[in-house]
């Protein structure tokens, strides 16, 4: 498993721990701030649902770490793969259309 140094290695050793996560331990992970994730919630359909700890609209939500780490995964891979693809297209077809 792949360990992510961030807070002098402190997050990573919690994270092999722990099977779910906050939003901000999402965020932190991502390096992104909250209403960015919020965007990806609501606008990217691969994003892993977050777990609701109750049934009210303040109960907190946790979200799989397994799930997060997978998704970032596949987003990071796709990426990879976008760019070779687009790198080995010739100067007409960059242009074209």
């Amino acid at each position: 498993m792949n360990q992510v140094e961030i807070n002098g290695g402190q997050l990573s050793s919690v994270l092999d721990r722990k099977l779910r996560i906050t939003i901000n331990e999402v965020c932190e992970i991502l390096s992104i701030k909250r209403d960015k994730l919020g965007k990806l919630m609501k606008n990217d359909p691969t994003f892993p649902i977050g777990i609701k700890e109750g049934t009210t609209r303040q109960a907190s939500v946790y979200f799989d770490v397994a799930e997060i780490r997978h998704w970032w995964a596949k987003k990071v891979m796709n990426a990879r793969e976008y760019s070779i693809d687009s790198n080995s297209m010739t100067l007409d077809e960059k242009t074209c259309c």
